[in-house]
């Protein structure tokens, strides 16, 4: 994982942790620490690639097992102390 994700808290929704396995999680937070937003519009990722820069939310998804996962990182500014990432199920959302 790159530094910019360093120290930072990472939940896993209940839905998300009883579908997912580990293999499945640690390449969703590895695509996503590496600017991989997987299946999201134009418009998103270059939403996500601007939040990258100065701060926001970033959205990506991808699909395990025939199931949709977003990876959803939400954060201020980059000095911000706290960041958290969440892995769950759009529906969880």
């Amino acid at each position: 994982m790159n530094k910019f994700f360093e120290d930072m808290d990472v939940v896993i929704t209940t839905g998300a942790s009883q579908i997912l396995s580990d293999e499945n999680i640690n390449e969703a937070l590895k695509r996503h620490s590496n600017k991989d937003w997987g299946n999201v519009s134009d418009e998103d990722k270059k939403t996500n690639d601007e939040a990258y820069e100065i701060g926001g939310m970033l959205l990506s998804s991808y699909t395990f097992e025939g199931q949709k996962v977003w990876v959803i990182t939400d954060y201020g500014w980059k000095d911000t102390d706290h960041k958290v990432t969440t892995i769950l199920l759009p529906e969880e959302y």
